[in-house]
Parts: structure tokens; C-alpha cells; sequence
């Protein structure tokens, strides 16, 4: 730690030499090799029409009509007088951000020289949005900000930003230079991470993929970490301010995610309290304020990640981004992380949160297990109290689901017509499953199956009645499903008179009226004439009490649109009690 505590003459020059001369005008500009530049020969013209857009760095960001795709693009370069190494750096971002295909990584469009054969790419054009802009303006409490962006938003644009650096890692990259301004928000949401001007190929072969194989991996670290300090102070891990600590790795980027999350949990930087060389001194220390310092309201599951992050040693950060990725999205749904080594108590409080619905039983049986362990002084007892309190929620939530399943039943099969087939088939299959001998679940589905015209599914759980209904419902189950199909077989669909005979089975139309009715509207949409579809109308009606009034032949119509109109105009049909549930688009 001495060698931390003495930062040495030269370091601080170098610390003030990147803030204050980092894009020199004293470099020298030197030629590209020659193979280098007839590989980057380019069919895109960079003389093009173009706007400037934005600069930083050593770079100037153009706004670039593309005449071969008719589409705006950035069109990247390097100013005026940039060294060999510089365009060798930009180069080398353009590359290795073309080869990381991913929806959250820049896309890179074209790669060349220009007529003075200094360097540029284009890539996809986006309004000036950063993620430090957006920061920013809700820092300064700007309303068309702070309407639009919520804390959810941003971790949700902080995940996907994760999500970009897990797959470059997967792929042997590291960004190295990981802050809000190099996050880019498009106008519908969408993440990029942007400037990999600073990145570094891993020399590991096995995770070296064919696009970067091609590349001189020593070279390109070479060029871009050349032994002086790059990156942003505050975002820069310990390794990357004194090479003595270690060398750069996955680590690394962890340390600059764990920062970017303190951004935008405190709307501040990290250090911010510190000068431009205590930044890095605070850094080599692991002098770090805590989120709650700048922001009480930050949560200590948050809060909690943020440190584990930016740990000082390597091997006490997060072992990959995937890791940080789980503990934000256990905190988005109520769990603990695993950066917070939460407590016993603290999971059980987060499980009866996640559960604002239980009963007042259950609820009073959560605060007794609380009272319970709060007195147990082994890990063992406290375990074992959670394992008492997972089965009797368990056990309730069963029981009360038992005790409540005939009025369920009842109301669903009553309102049948009126629920989402979808939603009811998984309550039924709930209610099966905590009582597989229920009867009245399994005859429910399979007149629901039989309705929807899947017989096959309806005579299996027809079979599954238990006696003595399995005598009764089984056998009117079967001789329904044996005359549809003969149906079928006859004609090819299901006629109206098929349908009739349906109902005539065992009173099927008259004591299962939702069903049959049901069961008719879905013959009614397999139906491919109008004499037909009138046919069944008539049929259905005549079944439902309406014998002696007439209906014209031509009652029903389709248009070429496909809508189905129905004109009863001039009967003395007044209610449609019947048909009801057909598919039909109007009525007159």
C-alpha cells in the first residue's frame, strides 16, 4: 500500500497529461503500411455530402447520406494531424466493433480511407442520447426527463448494456473504457454500446472466435495500451491506474458496469467528491463513497452490488457480468442478491412481499416464524424454520384451493363462454393437479375440448372421470365425439345436422347449453358457404325455440372481406339467444 499511498511525480503527470493534453496536436502523423491501406480500399465514398454532427476524443462524428442504401449513417474520423497510432487505435475499434455483432453493440456499416488516407467508418446514425445526457437532465430534475425515465427504465438499459459486455467477453473482447457516454440510447429504447477505441483482445485461444483470429492480437494491445494510462478516472478499475496490481481482464469491465450502476443510482460519478489525480489515488484504495451517501433511497440490494463491482481486488469483485445480471434482475422481482449476503430474516421479509395477497392465517403465520427465529441462535434452526413456513404455505394455499374449487367450477362453467379458453384450461389444470380425483375439473375440460372441436383431448379426460360419473359423462362423451367424426367422415366438416344430432345425445344441447353453444359457433367458423352457415343458423335457432318463425334462405352473408352478416330483418326474431356466440361480425 506505500507504493498507493506515494503516487510518484511522474504518475501525477501523467494523470495531468490525460486530462489536459490527451489528443496532443505535437503528434507526429506518419503514413499507414502499405498492405494496410490497400486492405482498407473502400467503395464508400467519405467525400460525400456531410454534416458534422459531434466531436470528442481524437474523433469528429459526420452525419453522411449513404448514396448506395438512401439512409442517414455516421460517418466516423479521425481530426486533423492524428498519429499512425491513433488511426491504428481507431482502426482497431471499427474492427473489433464490426466483428460483435449484437442488438446492443454499435453496428458497423463500411471501414476505409479517404482521399488523404487517413482512416473512417460509418455505422448507424443516432440523435446525440446518452446515457450521461439522460443522467444528467434528470440530475438537473428536467420534467420531459423525469417523466419519461424512471429508476426501472434505467436498470433496464443498464441490463442490456451487461448484456452487450457479457457477449463481447464470451468472444475474448474487453472495453476498457465502459462509462454513460459511451451508452447510447435510440429514440425507441434500444441500447448501444459504443467506442471500443481502448479494447483489448484476451489471448486465449479458445475463446478467440474466427472474426478476431485474423487479428495480430499483440498488436492491437500494444497500440492501444501502450503503458499510458487510458480510460476515465471513476470508471477506470485499480489495474488500469497502477499496472503493478494486475492486468486487465473481465474484471476490469466489471469494475466500470459496477460504476455506470452507481451513476445512475446517485446521478453522480464516482470520486465525484475527489480532484482529478485523487480520483485514481481514492481508486487505489478502494476510497470509495457508498450510493447511500448521495442517495439515501438507493436500496441495499442495489447498493450491495455496486460495492461488490468495484471491489479493490479482482477476486472480490463479481466473477462474470452474467453474475451481476442475475442480482439486478432478482432485485427487479423481489429476491435477494447474492452481493448482499442477506440474512435470514431479510429473505423471509422478501417473501411475504412478494406474496401481498396471502391470507390473514397466512399472514399470522409468517410473523409467528419471524418471532420464532428471531430467538434461534443457529443457522440450522433458522433453516429449518424456513422449511416449516415453505410447506405450510403450501398446505393453505392447497386447502384453500380445495375448499374454494366447487364454487370455482360452478362460475367457470356458467360463464364458460365469456372467459379466455387459454386462462381457464391452466385454472382447471391447477385444480387437478392439487386434487387429481376431482371430477368435475376433468368433465369441465373435456366438454371445453369438445367444444373447441379437439376430440382427441376431450375423450382423454373423459376417460379420467372417476365413478360412477366415468359410466354416465364418459359414455356421453364418446357417442358426442363418435358423431361429430362420423360427421366428418360423411361430409367432411361438420354439417348443421351433425350438429343437431349432438345436441339430441343424452339431452347434450338442452343441460349443457354453454357448451353446445359453444360447440356449434366453432362448427359454425369451419363452415365455408353461406347456404351453409344460414342452414346451421336456422338449425340452432329452431333448437334454442324459435320453430314457426321463418328465416329467409339468404339470411346470412359474407363479404369479401371475410365479415359475416346476419340479417334478421322482417322476422319477429327479437333476442339471439342461441346463437349468441357465432362468429358473426353485424347484425341488422
Amino acid at each position: 500500500m506505500d507504493d498507493i499511498e506515494n503516487l510518484d511525480s511522474e504518475l501525477e503527470k501523467e494523470l495531468f497529461d490525460y486530462y489536459d493534453q490527451l489528443d496532443s496536436d505535437n503528434e507526429k502523423e506518419r503514413r499507414l503500411p502499405e498492405y494496410l491501406i490497400e486492405e482498407l480500399r473502400s467503395n464508400f465514398d467519405s467525400n460525400h455530402e456531410k454534416n458534422f454532427h459531434a466531436r470528442g476524443g481524437s474523433k469528429e462524428i459526420f452525419r453522411v447520406r449513404d448514396p448506395h442504401t438512401s439512409r442517414d449513417v455516421a460517418l466516423a474520423k479521425l481530426k486533423e494531424g492524428a498519429s499512425v497510432e491513433r488511426m491504428e487505435r481507431f482502426l482497431n475499434e471499427a474492427r473489433i466493433t464490426a466483428a460483435l455483432e449484437h442488438p446492443s453493440i454499435m453496428p458497423i456499416y463500411d471501414i476505409g480511407l479517404d482521399e488523404n488516407e487517413r482512416p473512417f467508418f460509418t455505422m448507424k446514425f443516432l440523435h446525440d442520447q446518452s446515457l450521461h445526457k439522460i443522467i444528467s437532465e434528470l440530475k438537473e430534475n428536467n420534467n420531459s426527463y423525469t417523466e419519461k425515465f424512471d429508476q426501472a427504465m434505467l436498470l433496464a438499459f443498464f441490463v442490456k448494456v451487461c448484456e452487450a459486455i457479457s457477449y463481447a467477453h464470451s468472444r475474448g473482447i474487453i472495453h476498457l473504457d465502459l462509462k454513460p457516454e459511451n451508452v447510447m440510447i435510440g429514440e425507441y429504447g434500444e441500447v448501444y454500446v459504443c467506442d471500443w477505441g481502448l479494447a483489448k483482445a484476451l489471448n486465449e485461444s479458445d475463446n478467440i472466435t474466427s472474426e478476431f483470429k485474423s487479428f495480430d492480437i499483440d498488436l492491437i494491445n500494444d497500440f492501444t495500451l501502450n503503458g499510458v494510462i487510458k480510460g476515465t478516472p471513476g470508471y477506470m478499475a485499480p489495474e488500469q491506474v497502477a499496472t503493478n496490481i494486475g492486468s486487465r481482464d473481465r474484471q476490469t469491465d466489471i469494475y466500470a458496469l459496477g460504476a455506470i450502476l452507481y451513476t445512475i443510482l446517485t446521478y453522480n460519478s464516482p470520486y465525484c467528491e475527489f480532484s482529478k489525480v485523487d480520483i485514481l489515488k481514492a481508486t487505489l484504495r478502494g476510497k470509495l463513497p457508498s450510493p447511500q451517501k448521495y442517495n439515501a433511497k438507493v436500496a441495499d440490494s442495489l447498493n450491495a452490488v455496486v460495492l461488490k463491482a468495484m471491489a479493490v481486488k479482482k477476486n472480490e469483485r463479481y466473477e462474470t457480468v452474467q453474475e451481476i445480471i442475475e442480482d439486478i434482475n432478482a432485485y427487479q422481482t423481489g429476491f435477494a442478491t447474492s452481493a448482499e449476503n442477506a440474512s435470514f430474516l431479510k429473505a423471509l421479509f422478501l417473501l411475504i412481499k412478494r406474496h401481498k395477497t396471502a391470507t390473514t392465517l397466512l399472514s399470522l403465520l409468517f410473523i409467528f416464524v419471524i418471532s420464532m427465529t428471531v430467538t434461534l441462535k443457529q443457522r440450522s434452526d433458522k433453516l429449518q424454520q424456513a422449511l416449516d413456513l415453505y410447506n405450510q404455505e403450501k398446505n393453505v394455499r392447497e386447502e384453500l384451493l380445495v375448499k374454494a374449487t366447487p364454487a370455482l367450477l360452478s362460475k367457470w362453467y356458467s360463464e364458460m363462454p365469456l372467459l379466455d379458453f387459454e386462462w381457464l384450461h391452466r385454472q382447471l389444470d391447477e385444480i387437478i393437479k392439487f386434487n387429481p380425483v376431482n371430477g368435475n375439473a376433468k368433465l369441465i375440460k373435456s366438454h371445453l375440448y369438445f367444444s373447441q372441436l379437439d376430440f382427441d383431448k376431450a375423450l382423454a379426460f373423459a376417460k379420467q372421470l372417476p365413478k360412477p360419473a366415468i359410466n354416465e359423462n364418459t359414455l356421453t362423451v364418446k357417442k358426442l365425439v363418435e358423431c361429430a367424426r362420423k360427421g366428418i367422415e360423411k361430409d367432411g366438416y361438420i354439417t348443421a345436422e351433425t350438429v343437431v344430432k349432438c345436441f339430441q345425445i343424452d339431452h347434450f344441447g338442452k343441460y349443457n347449453n354453454h357448451v353446445s353453444r359453444l360447440f356449434a359457433a366453432s362448427a359454425f367458423s369451419q363452415l365455408k358457404s353461406d347456404s351453409e352457415k344460414s342452414d346451421l343458423v336456422k338449425q340452432v335457432l329452431i333448437f334454442c325455440g324459435y320453430k314457426g318463425k321463418k328465416l329467409p334462405n339468404d339470411c346470412i352473408t359474407t363479404s369479401t372481406e371475410g365479415i359475416v352478416t346476419l340479417d334478421l330483418s322482417g322476422t319477429a326474431i327479437k333476442a339471439l339467444w342461441g346463437i349468441d356466440f357465432f362468429p358473426i361480425h353485424r347484425w341488422i
